[in-house]
């Protein structure tokens, strides 16, 4: 019973887990990063969220025409404390152009991450935001170049963000893809032979009957109809002598008799003959 039930339960609990580590993998969002579903490609952004201190780093952007600068984080806040993204001085105060996120995505074929939630527009309606349009680019001499393309009403601010983080590193995130599969098998089938090990055995040695121990594992047990079968087949099987009818005994009546015709049909031979 155990050994039947054993291959099943072990199947249903690893593809269990496997459904379980698929979905939470699913269910997890990668920290500053995406993937392209239509090319396959993997850009991650999150060397720009910190340096090699672990610090965040503040990206400082001119704006010649605005006439304030601006600093701002990747995926991260350029302040101590709070949720501001992005920001620009005015009059030694902190005016939030955006809350930052770290969730990038792609608008058309275009890789955007995008601030809301600042301070009020002068409006009094909307609040600022910020979109950070990143693009590929291999040959700057610095992790990042950022600059302003243009404000909207003050209230909407566009960046450009050039850096060879900015583009697509499709082999990495297939390494990484397959490194997580596979550990993510080992770690089932690691299971399943734990669960094997603690409770199957005692499962196949409480069901199991107690053979003697030079008897093959291969003999099957006997039982009365098994048997009854094979001597039926046996018997059937035996050759079959021809039957033989058994005269009187001597000295039976019937013998006697006997005795008596054979002596009159030799008489009535011999009689005839003459």
């Amino acid at each position: 019973m155990p050994t039947l039930l054993q291959k099943p339960l072990a199947r249903l609990l690893a593809l269990t887990l496997l459904v379980l580590l698929a979905r939470a993998a699913a269910d997890d969002p990668p920290f500053c990063a995406v993937r392209n579903r239509s090319t396959g490609s993997y850009i991650d952004l999150s060397p720009l969220a910190s340096n090699a201190s672990g610090t965040p780093p503040n990206w400082f952007v001119r704006g010649w025409q605005f006439g304030a600068n601006f600093t701002l984080g990747v995926c991260t806040s350029p302040l101590d404390e709070g949720p501001v993204g992005a920001y620009y001085s005015d009059g030694g105060r902190h005016v939030s152009i955006g809350n930052f996120a770290t969730a990038p995505r792609y608008t058309g074929k275009k890789l955007t991450l995008t601030y809301e939630g600042g301070d009020l527009c002068p409006n009094r309606v909307d609040r600022k935001s910020s979109l950070l349009y990143f693009v590929c680019d291999r040959e700057i001499p610095t992790m990042a170049q950022v600059s302003l393309l243009g404000v909207l009403h003050n209230c909407s601010y566009i960046f450009e963000v050039r850096s060879v983080h900015a583009c697509a590193a499709a082999r990495a995130a297939s390494d990484r893809s397959v490194l997580g599969i596979f550990a993510a098998i080992l770690l089932v089938f690691a299971a399943v032979e734990l669960a094997r090990r603690c409770c199957a055995a005692p499962l196949r040695r409480r069901f199991r009957p107690d053979f003697p121990a030079d008897r093959p594992r291969w003999a099957p047990p006997a039982s009365g109809w098994a048997a009854r079968t094979r001597a039926f087949f046996a018997r059937a099987a035996e050759p079959r002598q021809a039957i033989k009818l058994a005269s009187s005994p001597p000295g039976h009546p019937v013998r006697d008799m006997e005795a008596q015709n054979t002596l009159l049909d030799s008489l009535d031979v011999r009689s005839s003959g003459t």
